[in-house]
């Protein structure tokens, strides 16, 4: 009976065990886990990808950036670029002194 008591005990540290890392990520670049509700998670194209800091996000799509190729992503990155070089014109023309 003490043997039955002994892996009952065992099996409920697992499972609170199993809870507690069941809140931890791992980064896709570097491999350093992380806490849920901290780092970056993103899902591209049907891949949940894990970041624990901007920097290793950064890496990461940079390299993409590059291998891509560039008639796939020409067009995306122009209108991406568009779109921001709107939104920076609206701006400056909010700063602008009105007399």
């Amino acid at each position: 009976m003490k043997l039955i008591a002994t892996f009952t005990v065992i099996f409920k540290n697992i499972k609170s065990t199993m809870q507690v890392m069941g809140n931890y990520f791992e980064c896709n670049t570097c491999g350093r886990p992380f806490k849920e509700g901290q780092g970056i998670i993103l899902t591209v194209a049907g891949i949940k990808l894990f970041f624990h800091s901007k920097a290793c996000a950064f890496k990461f799509f940079k390299e993409i950036m590059e291998n891509a190729d560039s008639e796939y992503l020409g067009k995306d990155v122009k209108e991406v670029y568009d779109k921001y070089q709107k939104i920076i014109e609206l701006k400056k023309k909010k700063a602008e002194k009105k007399i």
